[in-house]
């Protein structure tokens, strides 16, 4: 799933920063091997987990408030995420 991963930020403002934005990045880190029980729908067996680092690096200072995370693979969003600024 990992390689067909992406992810879209919508800001305070609700202005969407998607995946062809060039301020919006991201990478996966070194596989560490760790493998994690998981009660995952896909497979619902043992599976590796992958750590991605996100990047945002607008051009304009960061508003305050909270920015939305969608983690995005083959279309469908597959997991959410809230961060706030103060």
């Amino acid at each position: 799933m990992t390689e067909k991963i992406s992810f879209k930020l919508v800001t305070p403002s609700g202005k969407t920063i998607n995946a062809d934005n060039i301020a919006l990045s991201w990478n996966f880190q070194d596989n560490a091997r760790t493998l994690t029980a998981s009660l995952s729908p896909v497979t619902g067996e043992f599976e590796e987990s992958r750590k991605v680092e996100l990047t945002y690096a607008p051009k304009e200072k960061l508003e305050k408030g909270v920015y939305k995370i969608q983690i995005i693979s083959n279309g469908n969003n597959i997991g959410n995420c809230s961060i706030k600024f103060k």
